[in-house]
């Protein structure tokens, strides 16, 4: 039965859908947002994902957030850029403030400078992971977002690596952290729980289909140990304030 669900969703979702996917694929192929017109990885996912361009629901949750908390002049880290949608929207939103996009995924980082300079946005680009290790194994997914250093594919790459404090000092320092790493939130906040103060707000997409619900959980029991108030939860992507 469950197997049934899953292809019914794929097939007729409201989400994602076969049918629009290929539409997109054959006759699109380009995602015109009401912020840009972005090139989008036509390879790297399944058909039905795709129909999340033409019903304009990509990353909506995340980017709903963004244009509720973020504001004019902030200064964002944004780990994850993919190829730069959510990216270029917060470059819009917070005008002269400052904002660099870390990539793990080398495979998104043409189309992410590309979007970037189209949409005439100017945040940094850094293609590396967040980690205190120099480098560490990254694995690529068959889905342009799903690619992670957590889910293990056939696909390795091995990615060199910054720390928050050495980029905080190249390129900050920041107000507001934008973070979806596909799991990889857990090490992170692990790992940089005496940073994470200097943050005001905090854009956070949780990942419990990898992580699992109980891990999802004591994360935000961790935030808000740090100091931090979830303001509002759309899906799985929560906003924080500092209090």
């Amino acid at each position: 039965m469950l197997f049934f669900k899953k292809l019914f969703s794929k097939l007729f979702g409201l989400e994602e859908n076969l049918f629009l996917g290929l539409a997109f694929l054959l006759f699109v192929r380009r995602y015109r947002a009401p912020f840009g017109i972005f090139e989008i990885p036509l390879k790297f996912s399944k058909c039905h994902f795709y129909a999340r361009f033409l019903n304009n629901n990509y990353e909506l949750e995340e980017r709903t957030l963004i244009s509720r908390y973020v504001k004019p002049g902030d200064h964002v880290l944004e780990l994850g850029g993919c190829a730069g949608i959510v990216s270029c929207l917060t470059s819009q939103t917070i005008g002269d403030g400052r904002h660099c996009v870390v990539e793990a995924n080398p495979y998104m980082l043409p189309y992410l400078y590309k979007n970037r300079d189209q949409n005439h946005c100017h945040f940094d680009i850094l293609g590396l992971a967040v980690s205190s290790s120099k480098t560490l194994p990254f694995y690529i997914h068959e889905n342009m977002v799903g690619s992670s250093a957590q889910r293990k594919t056939g696909r390795q790459h091995q990615i060199a690596c910054l720390t928050l404090e050495s980029i905080t000092q190249q390129r900050g320092p920041f107000n507001t952290l934008i973070m979806d790493i596909e799991g990889g939130e857990y090490d992170f906040l692990q790992e940089n729980k005496d940073t994470m103060p200097h943050f005001e707000k905090l854009v956070i997409e949780f990942h419990p289909n990898i992580l699992g619900a109980k891990t999802t959980e004591a994360l935000y029991s961790k935030i808000d140990a740090l100091g931090f108030e979830c303001v509002e939860t759309i899906g799985t992507v929560s906003c924080f304030i500092k209090q």
